[in-house]
């Protein structure tokens, strides 16, 4: 399968962050979705969505693409949630299939009005595998993969995997069955939970909490 370098960028809660009177919650939550719309319009953003585990650690998550990884933290840090001190950000380059969000974008670029088409989508982040591909392998011929891709920064997460459209608690149990069909004992998973995930162009749908690897997307591509 041909693939391409995109960059997984966290908002995570800036440890500084205090509460905000509504108003200012609500101009930055505006400014915040204004950038996401203008980097879905330059080609930038492919997907875009909020988490809402407990306690929080991810606040957020962007799929670009970039010509490198300074230029994706560059973009990920000019986010309004970034500039209020409302979040940090962490950039992971990686993999992922080539000609994610075509479809999707061609669709909205013939008819605006387009359905977004969402649905839930557990995913779950891949830590210390020595064989991801092997793991990733197994899911997709066993009809359970939506998309996937390698992280490449060397650090200990190692990959990302969307589950096709699905309950936590069924990814949950897939996982579990796949790691001991690969004898891979090296590779864990931090599932942690999502709540209205936002596509790029600013529609919500709603995600229950998955325990073990992080369980929320949009995924434009329409690959679930």
């Amino acid at each position: 399968m041909l693939t391409v370098l995109l960059f997984l960028v966290f908002l995570r809660p800036d440890p500084a962050r205090k509460p905000l009177p509504p108003a200012d919650s609500e101009r930055i939550q505006a400014a915040h979705m204004a950038n996401i719309r203008s980097m879905a319009s330059n080609g930038i953003l492919l997907s875009a969505g909020p988490f809402n585990d407990t306690p929080t650690t991810i606040s957020g998550i962007f799929i670009l693409k970039a010509a490198s990884l300074s230029e994706a933290q560059r973009i990920a840090a000019s986010d309004p949630t970034v500039l209020e001190h409302r979040n940090i950000v962490e950039v992971h380059p990686g993999r992922g299939p080539a000609g994610i969000a075509d479809e999707y974008f061609r669709l909205h670029k013939e008819n605006p009005a387009t359905p977004e088409g969402m649905a839930e989508h557990p995913l779950c982040l891949i830590y210390g595998a020595t064989s991801p591909a092997r793991l990733i392998d197994q899911l997709h011929s066993e009809g359970r993969l939506g998309a996937a891709g390698t992280i490449e920064d060397g650090g200990g997460l190692v990959a990302l995997v969307i589950f096709k459209p699905g309950s936590v608690e069924d990814a949950r149990v897939s996982w579990k069955q796949t790691l001991p069909s690969n004898q891979d004992n090296s590779a864990s998973s931090t599932i942690i939970g999502g709540a209205p995930l936002t596509c790029c162009h600013g529609e919500n749908i709603e995600s229950p909490r998955m325990a073990g690897s992080h369980d929320r997307r949009c995924w434009p591509c329409g690959s679930g």
